[in-house]
């Protein structure tokens, strides 16, 4: 996707959603090093490193819950270190977590998975043209969803997307 003209980033995110003190909870996959595409800006403690039980939780998540850092949260019968505090701006991404993407997919089952692609365009890019464009090459594979209004319209059936991409385990750039 990044060959495509006015596309600057994509990241591929893995979303499992799991129970945490009785409330829904959601935790997002990613690969650390492409945390500043999807603007999850750290407001207290670290980055979650990719090997180990650690993981970052959204500044509404450590209210509902809470939790800060150097608290644990159980996910997946495993007790995970929290490690930083982000924020998005986003009530939906604040009120989750992030982790290693390679670690999620081991421990939902789901290998070479992702369920969303963050796309960021150039500044004079055209998110039109580059909507049609997405849409276009991957008719049958991608929803591109440009509001939350249209993320919570199709979240209900969305089934992830399986990518193989050769000898890589994970959308990587």
């Amino acid at each position: 996707m990044k060959s495509f003209q006015g596309v600057d980033d994509a990241v591929g995110v893995l979303i499992v959603n799991r129970v945490v003190d009785g409330n829904l909870f959601t935790v997002m996959g990613i690969g650390k090093q492409r945390l500043k595409v999807g603007e999850i800006n750290i407001i207290a403690g670290r980055e979650f490193s990719e090997n180990g039980n650690e993981i970052i939780i959204g500044k509404r998540a450590s209210q509902s819950l809470n939790k800060t850092v150097g608290d644990t949260i159980k996910l997946f019968s495993r007790d995970f270190k929290i490690v930083g505090i982000f924020e998005t701006g986003s009530m939906w991404e604040d009120a989750g977590s992030f982790m290693s993407l390679p670690l999620l997919q081991e421990l939902a089952e789901k290998p070479d998975e992702v369920s969303m692609i963050f796309v960021k365009i150039k500044p004079d890019s055209n998110l039109e043209e580059i909507t049609s464009k997405l849409e276009g090459n991957y008719t049958d594979e991608l929803v591109t969803i440009k509001t939350i209004e249209d993320f919570n319209r199709v979240n209900k059936g969305l089934e992830p997307l399986t990518l193989q991409l050769g000898p890589y385990r994970y959308w990587q750039f």
